[in-house]
């Protein structure tokens, strides 16, 4: 695909589904790529301000690459970005700054997608993280520089933080989740890792008020409904603790189905109406 290029843009603003379903039903073989390189669309390194929402959803690009910006860039609403892609195998988010409450299924339902380049990237003032990463079966590698994390720990709003519920779902290739870091302090755990069947090594959780790593999860009113369904490749989770405060009916249903390699299970506190 022939694309223009912006030479002197110095900011972006990109209107919500500007790329949808673009080239989605190109057949692509297993040994071609289909390229979107932003980076040449907008090769002025100062660009400020881009918005993103849905842009590349359903597009059938194989590879993606965001453009690179200044430091002061801004990356706004996150959802449903890149979701849906078909072909996608390869998101290279070029250090990109995403500021913005709203991640609800951002990288989600890809079904070819193995790789997310993490490299420098930063998440300001999120809350909605429903699904960010669910439904992405092949997606094995997380990339983050040397010292660095995918950080989901600077939220909007520190008296309701992130919701997690779906974020890793069926990503059953995923094996390790300790270059993610967030919250032990959550409503809504629901169905986190659902069938995360290769799943071995889960993501640091910090304690919202100490800000000190934490093995201690707590979840207010909802529960731990469906967190580690279906992942097989747990074998000890002896150091952790799971609080639920006043649980809807749900509680842990289904918490530990399918776990067959767990052999050390931790605490389960209960405060309030079960």
């Amino acid at each position: 695909m022939e694309m223009p290029t912006f030479t002197n843009a110095t900011s972006i603003n990109v209107a919500n589904n500007f790329f949808y379903n673009c080239g989605r039903d190109i057949v692509i073989n297993d040994d071609e790529e289909y390229v979107l390189d932003l980076s040449a669309m907008f090769p002025n390194k100062n660009l400020e301000y881009v918005n993103l929402g849905g842009t590349f959803a359903g597009c059938g690009f194989t590879k993606i690459i965001l453009p690179e910006c200044s430091q002061t860039k801004s990356f706004m609403d996150g959802r449903n970005t890149f979701s849906q892609c078909p072909n996608l195998k390869y998101l290279d988010l070029n250090g990109a700054i995403f500021k913005h409450r709203d991640f609800r299924n951002a990288f989600g339902n890809n079904p070819q997608l193995e790789t997310i380049d993490f490299t420098g990237v930063k998440l300001v003032a999120i809350q909605y993280l429903n699904g960010a990463f669910s439904g992405n079966p092949k997606l094995k590698n997380i990339i983050v520089g040397e010292g660095e994390y995918v950080d989901l720990t600077d939220v909007y709003d520190t008296s309701n933080p992130t919701e997690p519920q779906y974020l890793f779902q069926n990503c059953s290739s995923l094996t390790d989740l300790s270059m993610f870091k967030m919250y032990a302090n959550n409503n809504r755990w629901n169905s986190t890792f659902y069938g995360c069947s290769s799943l071995t090594k889960l993501p640091i959780f910090i304690d919202l008020e100490s800000g000190a790593e934490t093995k201690h999860l707590t979840s207010v009113n909802y529960g731990f409904e469906g967190t580690f369904n279906g992942c097989s490749g747990l074998i000890d989770l002896s150091e952790y603790t799971f609080e639920m405060i006043n649980p809807y009916n749900n509680g842990m249903n289904s918490c530990f189905y399918g776990c067959k390699s767990l052999i050390h299970m931790g605490r389960i506190i209960c405060k309030g109406s079960f």
